[in-house]
């Protein structure tokens, strides 16, 4: 019976490691991201809410038993031509690391209390300015219909109401 020998270990030895006493590499100073690109465009506008769309999988139903409800409140420079050019949301308007999820403060299973929202924050994606800026609000009394809503899901076969706003009137649209 012969004994042939172990071959060397290819990983890293003992002898190569840096001593347990020794502080991280420094982090690097990265630049902020371009304000216009991505800064969180909705809260920072003083612009006040010119649009809101209530929103529902089913929306000429009762909003009891939905698997999801929620709003869109839209700021804009120039309404006209918002409602001229109409509204696309994509993927492409998600302000990336600016949405969220959060739990409700109200009581679990009270009435009109979703129990879970998920929060996007949208934006126009012209170059300049933004024409737009929005914030998509989705509630749910589970995680599971918000973790798969996309917002290229939602249509406007999902809105319920659609309300204008200006300094002067309020104008509620429903949906039919």
């Amino acid at each position: 019976m012969a004994i042939t020998p172990t071959p060397p270990n290819d990983g890293i030895g003992m002898d190569d490691q840096a001593p347990v006493n020794t502080p991280p590499p420094p982090y690097e100073n990265k630049p902020e991201p371009d304000k216009n690109d991505e800064d969180d465009c909705f809260s920072n506008s003083s612009l006040p809410i010119s649009l809101m769309m209530l929103l529902s999988p089913r929306p000429h139903e009762d909003w009891n038993g939905q698997e999801w409800f929620g709003s869109l409140s839209l700021k804009c420079t120039d309404i006209p031509a918002l409602m001229e050019d109409g509204l696309y949301v994509a993927d492409a308007n998600v302000q990336k690391e600016r949405g969220y999820f959060k739990l409700s403060s109200a009581p679990s299973g009270q009435e009109g209390s979703p129990g879970h929202t998920r929060i996007w924050m949208l934006r126009s994606t012209a170059q300049e300015t933004p024409r737009w800026t929005a914030k998509l609000d989705i509630g749910a009394s589970t995680m599971k219909p918000l973790s798969n809503l996309k917002v290229e899901d939602l249509s406007a076969d999902n809105v319920a109401k659609f309300f204008v706003y200006n300094d002067v009137i309020q104008l509620e649209i429903a949906m039919v």
